[in-house]
This record gives structure tokens, sequence and C-alpha cells, in this order.
């Protein structure tokens, strides 16, 4: 429930990098969850960490592009 309820909280603040952080918090919720899994005999195990690497690659692709975001504006303000 940590990795949406950050997602939600993330796209709901004003600023880019605000936004970000959050999107951290949320990647930082998926790797441990990946760990809980990797230790875990759940039947739907395999399942649920080619899930969670999805949305580990989705939280990075995210990230990177709020990171490409905030460079940008950095580089539009300095001109």
């Amino acid at each position: 429930a940590s990795i949406p309820a950050n997602i939600a909280e993330g796209y709901s603040r004003g600023t880019t990098p605000e936004r970000r952080k959050f999107l951290e918090y949320a990647l930082g919720s998926a790797r441990e969850c990946v760990v809980w899994y990797e230790t875990s005999e759940h039947p739907d195990r395999a399942e649920r960490l080619e899930r969670l690497t999805s949305i580990r690659r989705l939280l990075l692709t995210m990230i990177r592009t709020a990171r490409a975001s905030v460079k940008a504006d950095q580089m539009r303000f300095q001109k």
C-alpha cells in the first residue's frame, strides 16, 4: 500500500522536486517489497516479483523525467 500512496501524494504536490521526492519514496518501498517477496514462500511470489519489476522500471523513468525537467528549468533561468 505504501507504493501507490507515495505516488498519489507525489502527484498532489505542486512542484517537480516535491513530486520527485515522493516518487523516490515509492521506489524505496518497491525495493523493500522485493526483498520481502524474495525471502518469502508466498504462492504468488514470482508473479508479484514480476509486477514489482515493472513498477520499479516505471518509477525510475518517472524520476528520470522529473530530474530532467528540473535541469531544463534551471537552464532556462540561468540564461
